[in-house]
């Protein structure tokens, strides 16, 4: 029996699922774990020092990679510390904040945890209203352009395409789990025939409905359906 009030250690539950991800062999998506807890500060875990590029997000990256043509479009990757040429799985972070604004640098810590488990993790930038004047449809273009992109390139950094899991926090949840299930919004520069579906999806405290009486209702209605 689950003790419930035993602290909750979210990157410890993230690691669990991530194992289990390693062994699946499949490539249509498996599970859908929603954490709606409230983000944990993990500011205890530090970036290891292997890591060397820097941008001006202010984040650190063993490589950023562009999977766009605009100034945010643009990939962190940290590598698992014990990369080799095999392939190895990949969760794909995208941030929170009311597809208003918000960092990268959000999932920083859980890139730097995951990594010695041998995870490479990736942290999506993507257009928002402050720094791209958009609308959330754009946040959902880029999200699914950033998940294509990484499967089309996933190779070249020894990641296996089919073991890539998307997450995210807020509105970040809301853009992980739309790659997954709202297909009809899409960059017209996309190729379709790749799908931007991942292997499981990492949701914390997700946007899940953008109904009537949903969040952010007044800014989707246009092409909500």
């Amino acid at each position: 029996m689950t003790d419930i009030n035993k602290p909750v250690n979210l990157n410890e539950m993230i690691k669990s699922i991530i194992m289990r991800i390693k062994l699946i062999r499949c490539i249509e998506l498996k599970a859908i774990v929603t954490l709606s807890l409230v983000l944990i500060n993990s500011g205890n875990l530090l970036i290891g020092s292997n890591l060397f590029i820097r941008d001006n997000n202010d984040l650190s990256a063993d490589t950023i990679l562009r999977y766009n043509h605009y100034p945010t479009g643009k990939l962190y990757v940290y590598y698992s510390k014990d990369q080799t040429n095999q392939s190895s799985p990949a969760v794909i972070f995208f941030f929170g904040g009311g597809w208003n604004s918000g960092s990268p640098k959000q999932f920083e810590s859980q890139a730097s945890y995951l990594n010695k488990y041998g995870v490479t993790v990736v942290l999506a930038d993507y257009r928002t209203q402050k720094n791209a004047g958009t609308t959330p449809k754009e946040a959902l273009m880029d999200a699914k352009s950033a998940m294509r992109y990484l499967k089309q390139h996933a190779m070249s950094i020894h990641v296996d395409p089919d073991k890539i899991l998307a997450g995210g926090g807020s509105a970040g949840g809301h853009l992980a789990a739309a790659t997954a299930f709202c297909h009809q919004i899409n960059n017209p520069e996309d190729d379709l025939n790749v799908s931007s579906i991942p292997k499981a999806l990492i949701l914390f405290n997700p946007v899940i409905d953008n109904g009537p009486h949903g969040y952010g209702f007044d800014r989707v209605k246009d092409y909500y359906t």
